[in-house]
């Protein structure tokens, strides 16, 4: 047995494993995925296959991009007589490298009552857990568990913008004491400019008025002089 990528010839044999395998869990109660999606799937999305010897597939695992910026883990499933290998673990261990090469979170349901399915996936990593009522429709609840993977970048950048906070909160009272007394120097300034602006209007004044005053002394003279 050996896993690999899926080939885009390979879509109606994995559709035709997936149907047979969701007819053995549903019971023929739901509609499973037909052909024209899985053609889609295999040349768009991230899908891995187990073969045995003769390349006959025996299990698939699928994820795709979403809008929220997630890979939806979709499928995963193994043919019966090859269950209980650890085939369908290492599927899902090699699509989940895949998609943390491409350092984007991943999330998958799972049926509430089925604790093995969610002790695996939580050993996979999926540990964020959210409970959704009637995801699928009524009575069929559905946990939403998504894996985190680890990005050295956006931890940084969250680790240096709370520095700039704490720095500016440190800040903000250093640069408070420097400037209040700075203001009060200014104003002290702006004070002492003023009254000696006065005292300059002042001074002028009165040497205008002495200046006059000598004038009008010396023309008193020049009068009785004559």
């Amino acid at each position: 047995m050996k896993i690999r990528k899926a080939k885009i010839s390979e879509f109606t044999a994995i559709a035709e494993l997936d149907r047979v395998s969701w007819l053995e869990s549903f019971k023929g109660e739901f509609i499973p995925d037909g052909e024209h999606v899985w053609r889609i799937w295999v040349e768009f999305a991230s899908i891995f296959v187990a073969v045995d010897e003769k390349e006959n597939i025996i299990g698939a695992s699928l994820a795709f991009p979403c809008n929220n910026g997630v890979y939806n883990v979709h499928k995963l499933f193994v043919a019966k007589e090859h269950q209980g290998k650890g085939i369908g673990t290492e599927l899902m261990r090699v699509l989940l490298e895949e998609i943390d090469k491409l350092k984007m979170d991943s999330s998958l349901t799972v049926y509430p009552k089925n604790p093995s399915a969610i002790a695996l996936y939580t050993k996979l990593g999926f540990t964020d857990k959210r409970f959704e009522k009637d995801y699928y429709g009524e009575k069929e609840d559905r946990f939403v568990l998504t894996r985190r993977v680890f990005r050295v970048g956006k931890i940084l950048k969250k680790i240096f913008k709370i520095t700039c906070y704490i720095s500016l909160f440190l800040l903000i009272p250093i640069l408070l004491a420097i400037a209040i007394p700075r203001l009060a120097v200014t104003r002290e300034e702006a004070l002492y400019v003023q009254q000696q602006e006065e005292l300059r209007k002042m001074s002028e004044a009165n040497q205008t008025e002495i200046i006059l005053k000598e004038i009008e002394d010396g023309e008193k003279i020049n009068k009785t002089g004559m």
